[in-house]
């Protein structure tokens, strides 16, 4: 019988389960990873939902050794199904296993970390399938969070309709047109995750480092010393970042957060 706090965030894996029926289909079987990747200091996994400052984050990792260089869609995530199809199919890959080996052979960062950014469940799923544990024995945690879910999921939905996800992605000419009922659905999905992620972390008994977005919007010097306070690696001397990434905020977030605050206020009966 399923226990009845384990949630679909935790058990079923979107990415994972098309990466799995991929390297079924190609090689006759999914097999999950049988030992350890060579070369790696440590694999080093950031948990995170949409529009938290993770890209932010990992840039900054970067420029200090802790994270490699980014793949072809301008972020660390190396575990999402298209990227993993992608790679697999151009370099001749049939395996997780050798998907992991050389992923790790051509992202680690100079301090021989592997780095990566995932979902909650790709997180559940990579500890599943051996990822966190067998390719990477020692590994250790980090999340990122938001405390102002609103202008979270408000940048969400204008990310969604422009499609510029970073300050890296190419402007468009896509106007992002004012949503509450999907502001709302997103605000409940990003809530829902972040209450998921605290249980998960309790069950497998670990003490994620954790990052604030709004504090390293103001100032980035703090996550060189936590990273290697999580890691025991100390950083290399500061460079440039191997992205450029800036704060994507405009009037229109603000305006936006304002209006569905008082559509809530107004439908609730506050005001």
């Amino acid at each position: 019988m399923q226990s009845p706090f384990i949630t679909k965030s935790i058990s079923e894996s979107y990415h994972g389960n098309l990466i799995e029926v991929y390297f079924a289909r190609k090689s006759g079987f999914f097999r999950p990873i049988t030992r350890a990747v060579e070369k790696a200091a440590c694999g080093l996994f950031l948990c995170f939902t949409n529009r938290s400052g993770s890209t932010l984050l990992a840039a900054e990792a970067s420029s200090l050794g802790f994270c490699g260089k980014p793949n072809k869609y301008l972020n660390y995530e190396f575990f999402n199904s298209e990227f993993v199809i992608e790679f697999c199919e151009g370099n001749s890959i049939y395996s997780l296993q050798q998907y992991v080996d050389a992923i790790c052979e051509e992202f680690r960062s100079p301090l021989d970390i592997f780095f990566t950014k995932c979902s909650l469940d790709q997180l559940t799923w990579l500890r599943r399938v051996g990822v966190i544990g067998v390719a990477y024995p020692v590994h250790r945690y980090s999340r990122i969070l938001r405390q102002d879910l609103i202008a979270q999921s408000v940048s969400y939905v204008i990310a969604e309709q422009t499609g510029l996800w970073t300050s890296v992605h190419k402007p468009t000419d896509r106007v992002a047109i004012y949503d509450g009922g999907k502001i709302s659905a997103v605000l409940a999905h990003i809530s829902r995750t972040e209450a998921d992620a605290n249980l998960w972390f309790n069950i497998i008994d670990v003490e994620p480092a954790i990052f604030v977005y709004e504090e390293i919007a103001l100032s980035l010097t703090e996550i060189g010393s936590k990273l290697q306070q999580l890691t025991g690696i100390g950083p290399l001397p500061r460079r440039n970042p191997t992205l450029d990434i800036h704060c994507q905020t405009q009037q229109v977030n603000l305006e936006w957060c304002r209006r569905f605050k008082q559509e809530v206020l107004t439908a609730t009966g506050v005001i």
